[in-house]
């Protein structure tokens, strides 16, 4: 009960507080785990912070094999990879407000 306490204590004074939420408040195992989830939540909308990005991937990859079989087993292949990717969009949810990311977008 001192752990929780303490990390109780950590959370909410910490300036940049991180929670990931465990199975049992992503899947709503029992009635307990969907109280759990909703106290989570609300506190996550009322004092966190939110990050939402949108990308764009273009993947222009090829590959080609090929094998040779006789007296001798010979095989090759070769690929090329070339992907590209963009920021579209990005917001962040703080006190409960939407707002833009312009600090890491892209014009």
């Amino acid at each position: 009960m001192e752990f929780i306490e303490e990390m109780a204590q950590k959370m909410l004074t910490s300036p940049n507080a991180t929670i990931f939420p465990g199975p049992m408040v992503l899947w709503a195992w029992n009635e307990h785990a969907v109280e759990k989830a909703k106290a989570v939540l609300d506190r996550i909308q009322s004092h966190g912070v939110i990050e939402r990005v949108v990308t764009d991937v273009e993947d222009d990859s090829v590959g080609a094999t090929g094998s040779v079989r006789g007296g001798w087993k010979f095989g090759a292949a070769g690929k090329r990879i070339r992907m590209h990717k963009q920021l579209v969009e990005a917001t962040a949810r703080t006190g409960g407000a939407d707002r833009d990311r312009f600090d890491c977008a892209t014009a």
